[in-house]
């Protein structure tokens, strides 16, 4: 799950907030927490910094700040490792896709198996090729990044 790598970074960014000017991500790469990501973001580019004092006089609904900036207090999140992390963030988030478009497309070959629309001698082979097809699709995605 990204939920862990979501934290460690917003975690780096409170410690060290000029970390902001290397963030490669997409605002998409960030599922989980995306309320906190966006606050994060519009309040550095207000105020250039992440103090915790005005998040919270900025912040309308103080209880929700105050658990998302505990969570990113005590996590563990070492701002050395910020771009291996947001690399991993990245590649989770590529391999989510992967795996969506394969259980899509297996999804759908079982269909037409039950249906007898595909015979099972070839049934091997057509899932082959939907891993194949992934393989191929999702490397050249990579490959464009």
């Amino acid at each position: 799950m990204n939920d862990n790598l979501e934290v460690c970074i917003m975690s780096c960014l409170l410690i060290q907030p000029e970390l902001m000017e290397k963030v490669r991500f997409e605002d998409k790469h960030i599922q989980k927490h995306q309320g906190m990501w966006k606050f994060m973001k519009s309040f550095y580019k207000k105020f250039g910094n992440f103090d915790i004092n005005l998040m919270h006089t900025v912040c309308k609904d103080k209880w929700h700040i105050i658990n998302y900036l505990e969570l990113l207090v005590l996590q563990d999140g070492l701002p050395c490792y910020f771009e291996q992390y947001q690399d991993r963030l990245i590649e989770k988030y590529e391999e989510t896709k992967k795996d969506d478009y394969i259980i899509d497309k297996l999804y759908d070959l079982n269909m037409d198996l039950i249906s007898r629309n595909v015979k099972v001698s070839d049934y091997r082979h057509k899932v082959n090729e939907i891993y194949d097809n992934a393989d191929k699709i999702f490397k050249v995605q990579n490959d464009n990044r």
